[in-house]
Formats: C-alpha cells, sequence, structure tokens
C-alpha cells in the first residue's frame, strides 16, 4: 500500500512537470516579438546596408501586426497598415517572412525599421537583409479600414476574393472575407458580395459592412477628402492602392 502510494505520487508530480513543460513549449511557439525590438537608429541602418548590394530577389512574403495581415505590394516595394487605436497601436505584436527568391534553401532574413516608428509619422522605412543583399519597403499607415479585392487569381464568371479589414476599435469582426463580383462603373465600383453553397450553386451573401443592414450589394464612390457620416475605406485590386473611397449601398436601397 505504501509502494502503492508513493508510486501515485510521483507518477502525479512527472505528469506535473511534462504539462509544465508543454505549456512553455506552447509559449515559446507563439510568442511573438514586439515591433520595438527591430527598430534602429539611422548610423545602425547604414551599417547595416554598408558593403551589401539593394536586390529585388528580397522579398516580403508575408508580415503581421498583432495576427493581422498587412497588404504587400512587392512589385513596387510598399506595405499598408490600417491602425488600431490601442494602447500599442505603434509597437504592435510582429511576425514576418521574407526570403531571398533566389535561393534553393529559404532562408528567414533579417528585418529592421528606422527609428521613426515611434512617432506620430505615416510613413516608415523596413528594411530586410542577409549578409550580402538588403531591400528596402515603405511601410505606409492609414488610419482608415481596407478593402483588398483579389482578382488576378479568381475563379469562374469573374469571381473576386474580397476581405475587408475594419480597423474600428469596437468593432467585433476585425476581418470579413467574401467572394464576389467587382464592376467598374464611371469614377465607382459596384460591389457584390456572393457565396458558393454545397451544390456549387453561386447565392447571394448578405453582410453587414460598417453597420449597414445586411446586404450583399455595395456601391464604392471615389472621395478626395474626409466627409463627416460617410464610410470611408482604403480600396485596393490585387494589393495595390486605387485610393480612397465612400461604401454606400444602391439608391434604391437607402
Amino acid at each position: 500500500m505504501i509502494l502503492y502510494s508513493m508510486n501515485r505520487k510521483l507518477l502525479t508530480i512527472i505528469i506535473s512537470f511534462i504539462t509544465f513543460l508543454l505549456i512553455i513549449i506552447v509559449l515559446l511557439l507563439t510568442y511573438k516579438t514586439r515591433l520595438n525590438k527591430y527598430v534602429v537608429n539611422k548610423t545602425k541602418w547604414n551599417n547595416i546596408i554598408t558593403n551589401k548590394k539593394e536586390s529585388n530577389a528580397l522579398v516580403l512574403n508575408n508580415i503581421s501586426f498583432n495576427d493581422y495581415n498587412l497588404i504587400i505590394d512587392n512589385e513596387n516595394g510598399i506595405i499598408y497598415h490600417s491602425l488600431v487605436d490601442t494602447k500599442n497601436k505603434y509597437n504592435p505584436k510582429l511576425d514576418y517572412n521574407a526570403t531571398n527568391i533566389t535561393e534553393s534553401i529559404n532562408k528567414k532574413l533579417k528585418f529592421a525599421i528606422n527609428e521613426n516608428i515611434t512617432s506620430n509619422n505615416n510613413s516608415y522605412q523596413i528594411l530586410i537583409y542577409d549578409n550580402n543583399n538588403y531591400r528596402i519597403y515603405n511601410l505606409v499607415i492609414t488610419d482608415l479600414p481596407i478593402l483588398n479585392v483579389i482578382t488576378k487569381d479568381s475563379r469562374n464568371n469573374n469571381i473576386v476574393d474580397i476581405e475587408l479589414f475594419d480597423n474600428n476599435i469596437n468593432s467585433t469582426q476585425k476581418i470579413i472575407k467574401s467572394f464576389g463580383k467587382l464592376k467598374y462603373l464611371k469614377d465607382e465600383y459596384e460591389l457584390t458580395l456572393i457565396k458558393e453553397s454545397l451544390g456549387h450553386n453561386i447565392r447571394d451573401n448578405n453582410i453587414s459592412l460598417f453597420g449597414y443592414e445586411k446586404e450583399n450589394h455595395y456601391i464604392l464612390k471615389r472621395s478626395d477628402s474626409d466627409i463627416e457620416n460617410k464610410k470611408l475605406v482604403s480600396l485596393f485590386i490585387n494589393n495595390k492602392y486605387i485610393g480612397k473611397f465612400t461604401l454606400e449601398l444602391p439608391k434604391e436601397r437607402k
């Protein structure tokens, strides 16, 4: 009986220790470093790029702030971030993946950002680099929600992928995704949200955007200035910035 009791205590200790190790491993695997760790001053920035060659073969495949993916325009070297007004809005948790596409073994590149990130500017520079090469991206920050439409990998019948990032701090759903159709009219776009049934039939996908009643048909009108009581978004098509638009319902449904 005494031996049985000792064995049970030992087993309990072993299980507790293994559980503790597993918790530590999970925390280490999910831990993300905050952005300020990568901030460098001008002197260090210049030291990094000295004797290195600027190369577009270095590509930023993915970058996220607080688990939200940013839009990357690799062709023009621009990253777009919709700012969420939180305590650490200029020091989010950062995760990224950057590689040299000319190498057969993709090694994760190093990362740095200029020291102005701690200020209230709207544009910063991000540096990715290895031992021989570097590339500079411009990080553009907007206080508007971002609507990104992907068409180049679209399905049949001109169906596109639509993703809206709502940066309103009170928003219960930050990311809204849907299939859809996008039709260009004069100075505006007609956006129709759709979904595919289990039988592969196309149906309306009624979604509430920015407080509107659930709807599958919206109009995007170009706007050159901020307008009170209008629902403004930054519109992107295939990760390319198109401009500032107001999101509205069709006239017959207002």
